[in-house]
């Protein structure tokens, strides 16, 4: 069961994270990344725990 919960996480905080650093380089080109606030990166961060929680499930 908790195998099912790490990579639905790990997909939902990429999407937050992606969509928030796309639109700042929408707006503000590769110069945006340095701007991008402390839950973007927060989000990114949960996205790796959430990825490594899952592969560990697996067995690697």
């Amino acid at each position: 069961m908790a195998s099912n919960v790490f990579p639905i996480a790990s997909i939902a905080f990429l999407a937050v994270a992606l969509c928030s650093a796309a639109g700042s380089v929408l707006e503000h080109g590769l110069a945006g990344l340095r701007g991008l606030g402390k839950a973007t990166w927060t989000a990114f961060g949960a996205y790796a725990l959430a990825f490594a929680g899952f592969l560990a499930t697996q067995g690697l």
